[in-house]
């Protein structure tokens, strides 16, 4: 359901598979000893994931997959599993998030509207942010090369949010292109 063509179904696909992952992310697979349940489906959401954060696809199935990254990647794992294979994985679901928030910045044109825009580089801000905060070493290290841009991008997210709770119109002094990104979906 996670990779059908109706958004609606591909929608629900995306949130049962991030109730599956909130229910069983810390199951360890009872055929191995060590392994989380879900490792042997990592190719699977792994995919899934990369399809759902595409530029062209519907900003909801955005949201939904920030959602999903956030469960596998806060989920509890079980006692003795190989640090390093965990943050392999991490570093890849972390990274799939990175490339949509510069995707993004790439292709802003290619969303439905400007408020979808917004909405999508939010979202996926967001869940980087919680990420950052919550994350384990890997999560860190895997969001090192990108936290000048990150950080500029949160603030950026952080002064439209207070604009649009103070009752602010559009800036009146010049945005850099980051501060752009996220101000021009509200405000164009």
């Amino acid at each position: 359901a996670a990779t059908a063509r109706p958004v609606l179904l591909r929608q629900a696909g995306l949130q049962m598979l991030e109730d599956a992952v909130r229910r069983f992310g810390a199951a360890e697979d009872p055929d191995c000893e060590g392994y989380a349940l879900l490792d042997q489906s990592e190719a699977q959401i792994t995919s899934v994931l990369r399809t759902a954060l595409r530029h062209e696809e519907h900003p909801s199935l955005t949201v939904a997959a920030c959602g999903v990254c956030w469960e596998l990647l806060t989920a509890k794992r079980p006692e003795g599993q190989d640090a390093g294979e965990r943050g392999e994985a991490e570093s890849r679901f972390v990274g799939l998030l990175l490339g949509k928030v510069e995707e993004g910045r790439q292709h802003r044109r290619g969303y439905y509207g400007d408020l979808a825009y917004a909405s999508v580089q939010l979202t996926t801000l967001k869940t980087l942010a919680r990420l950052l905060a919550s994350g384990g070493e890997s999560v860190r290290q895997a969001m090192k090369p990108k936290l000048p841009m990150l950080c500029r991008l949160w603030v950026a997210g952080l002064k439209e949010r207070l604009r649009g709770a103070i009752g602010m119109g559009p800036y009146s002094v010049a945005l850099t292109d980051e501060e752009a990104t996220i101000s021009a979906g509200v405000y164009s």
